[in-house]
């Protein structure tokens, strides 16, 4: 064998070697034609914790997806590898995030491909890219200089069925904010856990289904957790603290420290409470992130609750943990268990998130029965569309029919949204 351990042919025949009682300081040299005494079982050899992807017996080579952990019982934590940057568009070279790299101007270019991609037909973006190159020397030179200030946001008020309230920004400042996700996804990706699979490359909600129904398959009960009011609830001092600790350039943090402070209070007015079903006294006033920006979308599901996932397959062991965003499920063989967790997390929120749990006594599921999640009912048998995810590929053909989407459009979204019903 080659000195350092190895395997010869596949990594197939990896496995622990034997010595035999032989001199460990013999080698065994691959390039020694005389009969001498090197003998080829001295050394050792690496143990393959899982089977490789090409490998001949990967149970998962012939349906094309990927291997995860297998076994969910006792998760193995870590940091997933950074996403290649040829292969995510919205991902910038290495190097530490700074204000220098923000205001470069090939960054800003791209961070413009990436804002205007598939929008070119939407008035405020076709006004901008008229004028392209003016408004990218200006972003430019606003950036380099701190003079940069974001505007107001507008707020859309929608019913997905779910009231929401939407806040769009300017073409100007989502061009921004997207240059910002591009300097900071590597650098929160870096320590990602892999129960979080919301807006990242190699997650999804195709991947979440694929983790939720294996963990079904596996365990006895399921516990669905939902954390009240998220976007609305997210104290800024506490996510700026986190911010400091990841990013060291001073003028990198003093432009998203704008962009978080143009987002506070917007929760604050009459109507956006009523609309979005929000109480009295929760949300605090005062706080929250702008649900509709790129730099929350990523901030708020890959920094703000990643101490908890880390802590939670980590230190409390909790099998098959998943989280999509600020929806929390988990699985185990026990209800003690389950709900030692409940209470575990509703504390860990509360004193270090000042955030709540929707229901403080949620129901702890049979995983003989169904869980619902992510638009789709859940079974071990497989997976099922609920109404809601069919009341939105109605709406999509009906948009056709007006009109306002494409038809390779409608198929892409068709293909996308029916694809996970097919998976297994």
């Amino acid at each position: 064998m080659l000195r350092g351990g190895s395997y010869w042919n596949e990594a197939d025949h990896c496995r622990s070697a034997i010595r035999n009682r032989n001199d460990p300081a013999i080698r065994f040299d691959i390039n020694d034609n005389d009969n001498d005494n090197d003998n080829d079982n001295n050394g050792f050899r690496p143990v393959l914790a899982a089977p490789l992807p090409n490998s001949r017996s990967s149970p998962m080579r012939s349906s094309g997806i990927e291997p995860e952990q297998t076994d969910l019982r006792r998760p193995r934590p870590g940091p997933d590898p950074d996403p290649p940057a040829a292969a995510h568009a919205c991902v910038a070279p290495g190097g530490s995030p700074s204000a220098a790299r923000l205001a470069d101007p090939e960054h800003i270019d791209a961070a413009i491909d990436v804002t205007c991609r598939g929008k070119h037909a939407r008035p405020d973006v076709a006004w901008f890219l008229f004028d392209r190159a003016r408004h990218a020397a200006r972003l430019c030179a606003g950036l380099a200089d701190g003079t940069w200030r974001p505007a107001r946001f507008d707020l859309l008020y929608l019913r997905d069925p779910k009231p929401r309230v939407i806040a769009r920004a300017p073409v100007a400042d989502r061009v921004v904010h997207t240059a910002l996700a591009m300097l900071m996804e590597p650098v929160l990706l870096r320590s990602a856990a892999p129960g979080d699979l919301a807006c990242r490359r190699g997650g999804g909600q195709h991947r979440a289904l694929l983790r939720l129904l294996r963990a079904m398959r596996q365990f006895r009960f399921a516990l669905h957790l939902d954390v009240r009011a998220y976007f609305p609830s997210i104290d800024i001092d506490v996510l700026r603290t986190l911010l400091v600790r990841r990013f060291r350039d001073r003028p990198f943090l003093a432009v998203l420290d704008r962009v978080l402070e143009s987002g506070r209070g917007l929760y604050d007015s009459p109507r956006a409470r009523r609309h979005a079903r929000l109480g009295a006294a929760w949300p605090p006033r005062g706080q929250g992130l702008p649900m509709g920006a790129v730099t929350s979308q990523l901030l708020a599901a890959h920094l703000y609750l990643q101490q908890l996932d880390h802590l939670a397959m980590r230190s409390w062991r909790v099998g098959g943990y998943t989280r999509y965003v600020d929806d929390l499920f988990l699985f185990g063989d026990r209800r003690c268990d389950l709900r030692r967790w409940r209470a575990d997390i509703g504390e860990w929120l509360a004193a270090e998130r000042h955030l709540r749990l929707k229901h403080l006594t949620a129901r702890i599921l049979s995983c003989r029965g169904h869980l619902d999640a992510l638009g789709w009912r859940i079974r071990r048998d497989g997976l099922e569309p609920l109404p809601v995810m069919l009341r939105r590929l109605h709406a999509r053909v009906d948009g056709f029919a007006r009109g306002e989407r494409s038809l390779a459009a409608l198929e892409r979204s068709l293909r996308a949204s029916l694809g996970q019903g097919f998976l297994f």
